[in-house]
């Protein structure tokens, strides 16, 4: 929750974090210098944003899914003009 909300939040209000988050190298040599604890919270983070990329992955194939439905519902369409037809 505090992780979540925490990672926008820095996202709007701090435009030079978000480019450390951007740089891999210019997150971990600068960061150094400041305290230990602001340096264990943006690794947090970051681990949890590769997370996600990896929900999105999911939901592209659950996105593929319903399209297989959709031709299902067009050949049931094309029985229903044959019927037709035939009276």
């Amino acid at each position: 929750f505090f992780f979540f909300l925490g990672g926008g939040f820095f996202f709007f209000f701090f435009p030079p974090f978000f480019f450390f988050f951007f740089s891999p190298l210019g997150v971990f040599f600068p960061q150094k210098k400041p305290p230990g604890g602001f340096f264990q919270k943006k690794k947090k983070k970051k681990k949890k944003k590769k997370k996600k990329k990896k929900k999105k992955k999911k939901k592209k194939k659950k996105k593929k899914n319903p399209k297989k439905k959709k031709k299902k519902k067009k050949k049931k369409k094309k029985k229903k003009k044959e019927k037709k037809k035939k009276k």
